[in-house]
């Protein structure tokens, strides 16, 4: 298939996705944001006319689609417990960090 043919294919599903999210007088549906001429889906974490509401506890995730099961719950990551070891305070270097974002588990090292 030319290369023309697949970019305006492409092209053409973009304006399909992008009219779906849009009202008929122009503005973004519910759970949608204008960013320039195009209306985007909310960020994660983010829910609402303009996108402008966080999710509220117990909720996080895509469209606050996800629960949390702790009592601190952050609207994009969910449960979040830190453990923190401090080598060096005057260079506030951290050493040995480590995040669990309910079921990933990340830690940092020097």
């Amino acid at each position: 298939m030319p290369l023309l043919q697949v970019l305006c294919i492409r092209l053409s599903i973009k304006a399909a996705r992008n009219k779906t999210r849009t009202k008929p007088n122009g503005d973004c549906i519910f759970n949608s944001y204008k960013d320039g001429d195009l209306c985007r889906d909310c960020p994660t974490g983010y829910y609402g006319t303009n996108c402008t509401d966080k999710c509220k506890h117990p909720t996080f995730g895509r469209l606050c689609s996800e629960t949390c099961d702790c009592s601190v719950c952050h609207h994009i990551l969910g449960c979040i417990s830190t453990a923190v070891n401090i080598a060096d305070a005057s260079t506030t270097a951290l050493t040995g960090t480590s995040f669990t974002f309910t079921g990933i588990r990340h830690v940092l090292s020097p």
